[in-house]
């Protein structure tokens, strides 16, 4: 029950503080608006700025989204164009909530 609470908590915020976003499958050419959670080079540790650089983002994307973005997928917002450099999943406890993506751009 805890579980689906934070669940249901995650979503929650990204929806409510989240970004409209398009995402473009480099693969397939399918392209989705989602709702994303993002955050700056800025304060982010020092490992993500060794391994993406300084002008990265890492963005998050709900599961319940409907797709599973993958390396080169591109990511525009507000006129920014960002290339995934990697993916990971998201994980509250054991149950699977989305993915982070490492993006690159401007």
């Amino acid at each position: 029950m805890l579980t689906q609470q934070v669940k249901a908590g995650f979503e929650f915020i990204i929806n409510q503080l989240g970004q409209d976003i398009t995402w473009t499958s480099v693969k397939t050419k399918v392209t989705k608006t989602a709702r994303m959670g993002f955050s700056g080079g800025s304060g982010d540790s020092d490992e993500i700025v060794n391994a993406y650089g300084i002008d990265h983002k890492v963005i998050t994307i709900k599961a319940s989204d409907g797709f599973v973005p993958e390396k080169f997928d591109r990511f525009d917002y507000k006129g920014e164009i960002w290339i995934c450099k990697a993916v990971k999943p998201l994980h509250l406890g054991a149950e699977f909530v989305g993915y982070k993506c490492y993006v690159g751009g401007k």
